[in-house]
C-alpha cells in the first residue's frame, strides 16, 4: 500500500469538495434557468394563444417551449419535473383546443407531447397519448419526427425501429437517418461515422437524386461537402435530362443547397438550368395553376442566384417587378440563407432591410440568434435577442435557456445567461 503525503491528501479532499460544490451550483443554476423558462412560456400563454399561420408554426409553440425544456430537465436528472411539465402542457392543450374546428390542431400538438414522452423514456404515457390520436397521418408524422430525433442523437437502431412502426411509409427517411447519425459520430467515432455515411450514399445512389433532394443540404450541414457536392452535380445532370421539370418543391430543395453551400460554378450552373426552364415555360402558353406556381418559383430562384453570383443589379431589378408578397418572400429566404448557410449576418440584414418590413427584419434577428445559440455562442445571442420584436422573442429566449442547461455548457456561461435574465435584458 502506497501512503500519500499529507499535503496531497488535503489537496485531494479540497479538489473533491470544490468539484462537489461546482456540481451543486450547476444544478441550482439549471433549476433557476428552467423556472425562468416556465414563467416566460406561461406569460405568453396568459396573453392568449398566438394564431399560427401554418401547422409548423403551431407545432413550434410547443416544440420550442415545454418539450425542449422537458428533454433538457430529463437529461439533467429531473425526471419527475420533466414529466410534470409535459402533463401540464397536455392539460393546457386539452383546455384550450376544444372546438370541432380545432381537432386537427389539438391532435398535432398532442402528437408532439407524445413524441416527447417517448424521448424521455416514459413509453407507456407516450404510446397512450399517441393511440388516442384518431388521425393516422398525424400518428405517422409523430413517429417520423421521433425517428429524426433519434437519428440526430446517434440512436440509429431506434430510428430504424421507428421506420418499421411506420409500416413502409417514409422509407425515403432511411438514408436521412444514416446521414444524420453519421454527422453525430463524426467527431467522436470516425469509423462508425464513415460506415453510416457509406450506408446513406449506397441507399441514395439506388434512385435518382431528385427523388430525395433534401439529403443534399443535409450532407452539406453535416460537413460532408465532397459527397454533397457530388450529389448536387448529379441532380443538375438529372434536371438537364428532363424534358419538362415541373416539381417546384424539388427545385426549392436544390435551391437551398446551392445558395447555402454551393460554389460559384454550381451557382452559375443552377442559374442557367432554371433560366432555361423558365424560357421553356414562357413558350408554353398553357395557363394553369401548376405552371403559374412553377414560373413564380423559378423567377424567385433566378433572382436569388443572380444576387449571390454578384449580379445584384439584375437580381434587384427582377425582385422589384414582383408583387410585394413574392418580393418579400424572395428577400426573406435569401437573407435566411446568408444567416444559416453562409454565416453572414451583416449581408442578411442588408437584404432584409430592402423589404421595409419590420416583421421580416425581426425574423432575421431571430434566425441569427437561434443559429448563435445552436453553436453555444451565447454572447452573440444575447446581443441579438433584444433586437427581435418583443412579442416574438419567446422561442429564442427559451431555446437559449434550454441550451444553457446542457451539461456540456460550462457553469460560467450558465451564470452569464442567468444574470442577463435577472437584469431583465430580454
Amino acid at each position: 500500500m502506497v501512503l500519500l503525503p499529507l499535503s496531497s491528501l488535503v489537496l485531494t479532499v479540497q479538489a473533491t469538495e470544490n468539484f462537489s460544490s461546482r456540481s451543486v451550483n450547476s444544478q441550482n443554476v439549471v433549476l433557476q434557468l428552467s423556472d425562468y423558462a416556465v414563467q416566460i412560456i406561461k406569460n405568453r400563454q396568459k396573453k392568449g394563444i398566438p394564431i399560427p399561420q401554418t401547422e409548423n408554426d403551431l407545432a413550434s409553440i410547443i416544440d420550442y417551449s415545454y418539450c425542449e425544456l422537458a428533454i433538457s430537465l430529463y437529461k439533467n436528472g429531473y425526471h419527475d419535473k420533466a414529466k410534470q411539465l409535459l402533463n401540464d402542457e397536455l392539460k393546457f392543450i386539452n383546455d384550450n383546443f376544444n372546438g370541432k374546428s380545432q381537432k386537427k390542431e389539438k391532435e398535432n400538438l398532442s402528437g408532439v407531447i407524445a413524441k416527447t414522452f417517448i424521448i424521455i423514456e416514459d413509453f407507456d404515457r407516450g404510446i397512450a397519448i399517441l393511440s388516442s390520436i384518431s388521425s393516422a397521418s398525424i400518428r405517422y408524422n409523430t413517429l417520423k419526427f421521433l425517428g429524426l430525433y433519434y437519428a440526430v442523437n446517434g440512436k440509429l437502431d431506434q430510428a430504424l425501429n421507428v421506420t418499421k412502426e411506420l409500416q413502409g411509409k417514409y422509407k425515403s427517411n432511411i438514408p436521412l437517418y444514416y446521414s444524420l447519425s453519421a454527422q453525430f459520430y463524426k467527431k467522436i467515432n470516425i469509423k462508425l461515422s464513415n460506415k453510416y455515411l457509406n450506408n446513406a450514399l449506397e441507399l441514395i445512389n439506388k434512385k435518382p437524386v431528385l427523388k430525395n433532394p433534401l439529403l443534399i443540404s443535409n450532407l452539406f450541414v453535416g460537413g460532408f461537402n465532397k459527397q454533397a457536392s457530388n450529389l448536387l452535380n448529379k441532380a443538375f445532370n438529372e434536371l438537364k435530362s428532363l424534358k419538362s421539370p415541373n416539381n417546384s418543391k424539388v427545385l426549392e430543395y436544390i435551391q437551398w443547397a446551392v445558395l447555402g453551400y454551393g460554389n460559384k460554378e454550381q451557382i452559375k450552373t443552377f442559374l442557367n438550368i432554371q433560366q432555361n426552364i423558365l424560357k421553356q415555360l414562357s413558350l408554353n402558353k398553357t395557363n394553369n395553376q401548376n405552371n403559374n406556381h412553377l414560373k413564380s418559383t423559378l423567377k424567385t430562384n433566378v433572382a436569388q442566384l443572380q444576387y449571390m453570383s454578384e449580379n445584384k443589379k439584375a437580381a434587384c431589378d427582377s425582385i422589384e417587378k414582383m408583387d410585394k408578397k413574392q418580393s418579400d418572400h424572395a428577400l426573406s429566404m435569401l437573407a435566411n440563407i446568408y444567416v444559416i448557410g453562409r454565416n453572414n449576418i451583416s449581408e442578411a440584414l442588408k437584404i432584409v432591410h430592402k423589404t421595409r418590413n419590420p416583421k421580416l427584419v425581426s425574423e432575421i434577428y431571430n434566425s441569427a440568434s437561434i443559429f448563435a445559440i445552436s453553436d453555444n455562442n451565447f454572447e452573440d445571442a444575447m446581443n441579438l435577442i433584444p433586437k427581435i420584436d418583443k412579442k416574438d422573442r419567446t422561442d429564442a429566449v427559451v431555446f437559449m435557456l434550454t441550451k444553457a442547461m446542457s451539461k456540456s455548457v460550462p457553469l460560467s456561461a450558465k451564470n452569464i445567461v442567468l444574470n442577463c435574465l435577472k437584469q431583465n435584458k430580454f
